[in-house]
């Protein structure tokens, strides 16, 4: 396996399993046949005392179970110990034939399903949800960080970019800008760099590698929503978010009830407008209980700017995805959409 991905899977495995996990080759491949050799590639690790075999096949995630089977039987016979499959993608009819038949897998940045070690992907997320909407958010970046790696991410050509420029695109303030420089540096994605009397951040690894090492920092970005009346002003500034964005890059059907973002900025002039504090408040206001109306949206209160990064009309793709991995978790129907999502970003 090349560094990156050694580094990918090592990062996804310390995120599901809060240990650090050293990943080297495995030594046993030299015992395989020629051609499994050529078109697999192998790592192994120790984790929480027991040796693991990780398998990965090159180019090709798409073989048939029966392929994989074959495979996995023949590596594992060969390393005496737990084979795990490797996948860059993993469709969900895919993963519930590999649980059915009892393969550990791994999709580095996704899913980690695991049963030798305690770790079931399903359990796992679905405690991680739970565990989201009651934490601080200790360990978590903050909302400025997180639309600071993003916006870095998908609108700098290079490795390297003005935080203080795209800050002030998002509407921060410098001190803002600051705090979330520091952030973003000691989780060791960027490193500060000079030009003259500007201060850059330049990425730590390609922007795929600090996407899937970022991952586990990030939220969702959004706090909270609701079903209004299509003639709640602000309606048509707003850019897609949610569902109606997603469909829009995949095959999935637009929802019944279209999805905007609502940022902080807009939020406030909201709050002016009904002569309300908090968003709370505004929900009991503007709620829309009769979801077949044809003029219903849905309104999504989003943590940082929404229409800052929106293109052609739509949040950025990377919030999107943060907004509805969670609940792709139970809908295989997201899950398929969300993968589609990021086979177009072709900077991953």
């Amino acid at each position: 396996m090349d560094v990156s991905f050694h580094r990918q899977l090592a990062d996804t495995l310390r995120s599901s399993l809060g240990v650090e996990v050293g990943m080297t080759a495995w030594s046993g491949a030299a015992s395989l046949p020629v051609v499994l050799r050529k078109e697999t590639e192998f790592a192994e690790a120790n984790i929480r005392g027991l040796a693991v075999v990780f398998m990965r096949s090159v180019g090709d995630d798409l073989r048939s179970s029966g392929d994989v089977l074959s495979r996995l039987a023949r590596v594992a016979e060969a390393a005496g110990a737990p084979v795990v499959y490797v996948a860059n993608v993993l469709p969900a009819h895919r993963r519930s034939a590999l649980i059915a038949q009892g393969v550990p897998f791994v999709v580095p940045g996704r899913y980690v399903h695991l049963p030798d070690v305690g770790v079931d992907w399903r359990k796992h997320a679905r405690q991680k949800r739970a565990a989201a909407a009651h934490a601080s958010g200790r360990g978590m970046l903050e909302a400025s960080a997180q639309a600071l790696l993003i916006a870095g991410l998908l609108n700098t050509p290079e490795k390297s970019f003005s935080p203080y420029d795209r800050g002030l695109e998002l509407g921060y303030t410098r001190m803002t800008v600051g705090r979330a420089c520091r952030s973003l540096i000691e989780a060791g994605l960027f490193e500060p760099q000079r030009r003259g009397t500007s201060l850059l951040l330049t990425s730590v690894g390609s922007s795929r590698d600090v996407w899937f090492r970022a991952m586990p920092l990030l939220k969702s970005p959004v706090r909270a929503s609701l079903t209004v009346a299509g003639h709640v002003s602000l309606e048509s500034s707003l850019p897609w978010s949610g569902e109606s964005a997603l469909a829009e890059w995949s095959s999935l059907n637009p929802p019944r009830i279209p999805v905007r973002a609502l940022g902080p900025a807009e939020q406030k002039e909201l709050f002016a407008a009904y002569r309300v504090t908090n968003f709370r408040s505004l929900s009991a206001r503007l709620n829309h209980d009769d979801i077949e109306k044809a003029d219903a949206w849905r309104l999504e209160s989003w943590a940082y700017p929404a229409t800052a990064r929106a293109a052609g009309g739509r949040a950025d793709p990377l919030s999107v995805w943060l907004s509805l991995r969670d609940a792709a978790v139970d809908d295989p129907r997201l899950e398929s959409a969300l993968e589609q999502l990021m086979e177009r970003l072709d900077w991953l």
